[in-house]
């Protein structure tokens, strides 16, 4: 049996709002709303882009869901997250 995607619902809309603050960080927020079942994910991350000859960046984030507790994203906890990208 092969794994399939699960989604709740056909009908999404997202927002991207994006705002480099100066050449070396950027900040981030994105939403995410189901429109079927009102669920909905907002996820604000800041990235840090190292001034080095490779390039190196560091991210930081959290995820926050709603919606109740039969929904797509209403089930989910909050989460927080740090990421690491080496490009060379």
């Amino acid at each position: 049996m092969a794994a399939q995607p699960l989604y709740a619902g056909r009908h999404y809309a997202g927002l991207l709002v994006w705002q480099d603050i100066n050449p070396f960080w950027q900040y981030r927020v994105v939403t995410i709303l189901n429109a079927d079942d009102a669920s909905w994910v907002l996820y604000p991350r800041s990235t840090w882009i190292l001034p080095l000859s490779q390039e190196i960046y560091f991210t930081a984030g959290a995820q926050w869901f709603g919606g109740g507790d039969d929904s797509e994203y209403g089930k989910l906890d909050p989460l927080a997250l740090v990421e690491v990208e080496w490009f060379f």
